[in-house]
């Protein structure tokens, strides 16, 4: 199933062409797929792991807008700084444990990476969320924050309300998809012993000689695509909402870092195509993982 891997490869490059950048030779996420178990792209789900990984890297430069924004006295882009770390690492701890099979514990961190969009997507379009949220110092005001925006749907219900007035929508059909991934995501990670019953069904019908760490599983197909979905989340809303600060152009300076190089030579313009290729990433990912669900 290498063809697969490759088939994604080759549209992602064309994308990125499409889009006005100057890709090198490899895509970006070729880069991350190295420093990961390369036995992944070979499976049958190699074409997810393309996808997944493109993101990883995009958050990545998307991380320097912000970082390159903080000042003094602004707390704002050092927590869009945080969240864009936190997206990126939770990608990756989902896309490392469906390497091993570890399907369902994948899914625990698919919940945490949904929260994360929502939590990201409450504070494009409302500034009292975000400066309550810089002020959390501990975990007893951290706790009192996730009770009042939060905790039993608080997020979905209010972003539903905030977009029917503002005019704003969610690109590519999120409002369905969102309602599938909380029903099904819901199954195994809460209440979270009942985990334990999806992964060993599952370990019956592949039995081998390992203990514990497999390959990847069919059950990923959901929790990659939907990780792909996920990510995307935050950059999906149209028009997007201004961030509302600036941040220093890195473009034209000597500095270690590296923007991939674009058509554009304004810093925003550039920002704002490297931000559309995450959700432009997921609609493309969607062929990829129809495809690939009718074959199973």
């Amino acid at each position: 199933m290498q063809l697969s891997y490759q088939h994604a490869i080759n549209a992602i490059k064309l994308l990125y062409q499409h889009s006005g950048f100057d890709l090198p030779k490899q895509a970006l996420g070729e880069q991350v797929a190295n420093e990961f178990k390369a036995e992944a792209c070979e499976s049958k789900l190699g074409a997810l792991y393309a996808f997944v990984d493109e993101q990883i890297a995009l958050l990545r430069l998307v991380s320097w807008y912000f970082l390159s924004a903080f000042k003094d006295g602004d707390e704002r882009p050092m927590v869009f700084y945080q969240m864009t770390i936190f997206h990126l690492k939770t990608l990756s701890s989902i896309r490392l444990l469906c390497t091993h099979g570890l399907d369902t514990n994948a899914r625990l961190q698919l919940r945490l990476l949904f929260e994360n969009s929502l939590l990201w997507s409450r504070f494009r379009v409302e500034p009292t969320a975000l400066n309550q949220y810089s002020k959390c110092a501990d975990p007893m005001a951290a706790n009192a924050y996730w009770h009042k925006y939060m905790s039993k749907s608080k997020i979905e219900s209010f972003l539903s309300d905030e977009f029917k007035a503002s005019g704003h929508i969610w690109l590519g059909g999120i409002d369905e998809m969102i309602f599938e991934l909380k029903e099904k995501v819901g199954l195994v990670a809460h209440p979270t012993f009942i985990a334990s019953k999806f992964e060993s069904n599952q370990d019956w019908n592949k039995q081998d000689e390992r203990f514990a760490l497999s390959s990847p599983s069919v059950a990923s197909h959901f929790t990659l695509s939907q990780a792909v979905f996920v990510a995307a989340i935050p950059f999906s809303i149209k028009p997007e909402p201004s961030y509302q600060f600036e941040s220093a152009n890195l473009l034209d300076l000597q500095q270690p870092l590296k923007p991939l190089p674009h058509s554009t030579t304004s810093w925003n313009e550039y920002n704002q195509h490297l931000r559309d290729m995450i959700p432009k990433l997921f609609l493309m990912s969607r062929r990829f993982s129809d495809a690939l669900l009718s074959e199973t």
